[in-house]
């Protein structure tokens, strides 16, 4: 309930006159709070607005590291099989340098043992030609 004063109190100093001029200051004060209230709830909302908005890019990044993530992992199985397949690869490599160098070491054999020129047997040379031939096929077999 509002106070006025009486309409008869037109003196200043009056004590009705203090009551309305406390009512006046109450109702200032109460603009001041509900403005700064007013304030406040415009800034909350913002922050309220601005909170969402940071959860929606953390989430977006979330997002973006977890499909960082599931591609490292794709990246990290290629590159197991890019090494399987290199060892496997080098590994056949070393075998036929291996039986090459074998086969040319057999082949330098077979040959020291047969000069056709030298010797001048042509038909014992084929014979023996055949025969270290066999036995280079043998030693592979028990390989």
């Amino acid at each position: 309930m509002i106070r006025r004063p009486p309409r008869s109190t037109h003196c200043i100093s009056s004590a009705a006159s203090d009551v309305y001029k406390r009512q006046v200051l109450k109702n200032a004060q109460l603009n001041e709070q509900s403005r700064k209230l007013g304030e406040l709830s415009l800034q909350f909302e913002e922050l309220k607005i601005s909170k969402e908005k940071i959860q929606g890019e953390v989430e977006v990044k979330v997002r973006q590291i977890e499909d960082l993530s599931k591609e490292n992992v794709e990246l990290v199985k290629k590159c197991k099989e890019l090494d399987e397949s290199l060892y496997k690869i080098s590994t056949v490599r070393n075998r036929e340098k291996n039986l090459l160098e074998r086969r040319t070491k057999e082949y330098e054999a077979v040959s020291s043992w047969c000069n056709p020129i030298e010797r001048g047997q042509m038909e014992g040379c084929n014979q023996q030609k055949s025969q270290g031939t066999q036995r280079v096929r043998r030693a592979e077999q028990r390989k």
